[in-house]
């Protein structure tokens, strides 16, 4: 607290007393004044005064709005005035702001109405009626008060909106600020105005032959997958050329097809895989060639994937215990499982 003496904050424990000669009353000290010469001053006693000089008092006076007649409450208004001020905002057209009729003081609100006898109703009331949205044209129910007063309107149109509004990214937020390299693949759709990890679809072009596909943007980020299942590095192209392969780990071998042996060997080599035997063939005999392996081994009743494997790993459906099946080479593979290697190549 100031100690200086002109202070006027006041300490906790000092106590007040009344400022009029003679009183020394100390109940509800407000002003300088206790309560029994505080309301003598309210009733217009002149030989009080309080400490503060802007306090004056308000005997004799009338509201200050125009017409009114009544005794000032406070803020130079009567009470039903200054209530009026405190729940609507202004003293003035209170009553034709809620008591005028919707015909009367919204005609552009009394055109939506279903039911035109609503219109008498006054802008305060709350009562329920039919409405028609002037966007969609479907009838929605809503109070009198809440549709003329607070502006609510039709729930789905206001839904449309706010969606369209929350989809606009902040400055520098966009997928073209975060993700520059994904936005360059995106067609028929502005990526300065999409948000990096949106759901919504949109179409994308492939980075290698530009097929059109449609994702979100954060599976598209999230998975990386720049190109199609067809050019996807990994992936296989039965329109170009192919190879099947046959691989080896400690007790574990491995069958398979691929368009560029290179890539894939040195995914595999990481794993501890090394290349056993490949043969160049078509694409498309190579996929005939890897499904015909997988369905012979299922139905001679070889082991392979989650049956053979306690933990799956990349490529272990098509792969399989060495204890159950010994080969070292693609014809030796064939001549167990029954498939006539060069006349399958030569069909």
């Amino acid at each position: 607290m100031c100690k200086s003496p002109n202070c006027k904050h006041k300490r906790k424990d000092e106590k007040k007393i009344c400022t009029v000669s003679g009183c020394g009353g100390s109940f509800k000290v407000v002003r300088g004044l206790c309560n029994a010469h505080w309301l003598r001053w309210k009733r217009g006693d002149k030989a009080i005064k309080p400490l503060d000089p802007e306090f004056e008092s308000t005997d004799g006076k009338s509201c200050s709005v125009g017409g009114c007649r009544n005794k000032v409450y406070s803020k130079g208004l009567c009470n039903p005035h200054y209530h009026r001020k405190m729940r609507n905002g202004s003293e003035h057209d209170v009553r034709q702001m809620r008591h005028g009729s919707i015909k009367e003081s919204r005609p552009d609100l009394y055109a939506q109405l279903v039911n035109k006898k609503n219109g008498r109703l006054t802008l305060g009331a709350r009562e329920m009626v039919e409405w028609s949205c002037d966007e969609c044209g479907k009838t929605y129910r809503a109070t009198v008060y809440s549709r003329t007063l607070l502006g609510t309107g039709h729930q789905d149109c206001a839904r449309k909106h706010v969606g369209e509004k929350n989809k606009i990214p902040a400055i520098g937020e966009s997928l073209l600020d975060k993700f520059p390299e994904v936005a360059a693949q995106m067609v028929d759709a502005d990526p300065s105005k999409v948000k990096p990890f949106s759901r919504d679809l949109y179409n994308w072009k492939c980075k290698g032959c530009s097929r059109v596909r449609r994702f979100t943007p954060s599976n598209f980020i999230a998975n990386k997958s720049f190109y199609c299942r067809k050019c996807r590095p990994g992936g296989h192209d039965e329109t170009g050329a192919s190879f099947v392969y046959l691989m080896h780990r400690p007790g574990q071998i491995q069958y398979g097809i691929m368009n560029i042996w290179t890539d894939r060997l040195k995914t595999h080599a990481r794993n501890g895989w090394s290349l056993l035997e490949k043969i160049e063939v078509t694409g498309q005999k190579a996929r005939s060639l890897e499904t015909k392996i997988k369905q012979t081994l299922r139905a001679k009743g070889v082991p392979t994937g989650r049956k053979a494997f306690r933990s799956p790993f990349d490529g272990s459906t098509e792969a399989f215990q060495e204890v159950d099946l010994s080969v070292r080479t693609i014809r030796e593979l064939c001549d167990f499982l029954g498939i006539n290697l060069d006349a399958f190549l030569a069909a």
